[in-house]
């Protein structure tokens, strides 16, 4: 599910379209949205759970689902995908790129947006991945297809010779939005190219770019 492909643009739209006919029947429209909606609720897995029930070789009576809602919400779920990427990513197929539909951008955590001013013009990236992949890029499917959760810190450690690790934190070590620094490394860990941490003191001090003395007040 890389940010260049099509094919995963493609997965995306229709298996949202698919779990919108298949839960919105039962459950009605308002109702759906707010459930798909919830932190942790994954689109894969109530797939899977839908199909078992709707495929099982004798299911309950009173399954949401049955074979033929699967059929069927499977054909209208192909037309809405054609159609959604074509109005959302134009007419050439090629540029169907799961990346543009799923950008990636920063929030402040614990800061109000209205605090920093131009906050809301910094740069979105396009983004790879999903709610399953091992590079995360889970999204809300009630606002598709916007990042919400990634694997922001990585940490690689030998451990003959943890003195020096290889870390990346994104979007950085600060959030204020003055800070030269705050946006260092998104490329980098966009790339997969993490920068060196080193906890000996001898090494800190050579790669060091400034000194900060946080003293009490008297």
């Amino acid at each position: 599910a890389d940010s260049e492909s099509v094919g995963a643009a493609a997965w995306q739209v229709l298996l949202g379209a698919v779990i919108d006919s298949l839960v919105e029947a039962p459950l009605g429209r308002d109702l759906a949205a707010r459930y798909l909606a919830l932190r942790g609720t994954s689109q894969e897995a109530l797939l899977d759970a839908l199909l078992d029930v709707a495929l099982a070789p004798e299911p309950p009576q009173d399954a949401i689902v049955n074979a033929d809602a699967v059929r069927a919400a499977v054909r209208e779920g192909l037309r809405r995908t054609g159609l959604t990427l074509r109005v959302q990513l134009g007419s050439n197929a090629e540029r169907w790129q799961w990346g543009r539909l799923h950008p990636l951008h920063f929030e402040a955590f614990g800061w109000p947006a209205r605090a920093w001013p131009g906050v809301a013009d910094e740069p979105s990236w396009p983004y790879g991945g999903d709610g399953v992949t091992v590079a995360a890029g889970e999204y809300d499917a009630a606002s598709p297809y916007a990042v919400r959760v990634v694997s922001a810190y990585r940490l690689l450690v030998d451990l003959a010779s943890p003195g020096v690790a290889l870390s990346a934190l994104v979007p950085g070590a600060t959030e204020h939005a003055s800070d030269p620094l705050r946006m260092e490394g998104v490329e980098r860990w966009l790339a997969g190219r993490p920068g060196v941490l080193a906890t000996q003191r001898f090494l800190v001090e050579d790669g060091a770019r400034a000194r900060l003395i946080l003293e009490p007040q008297r």
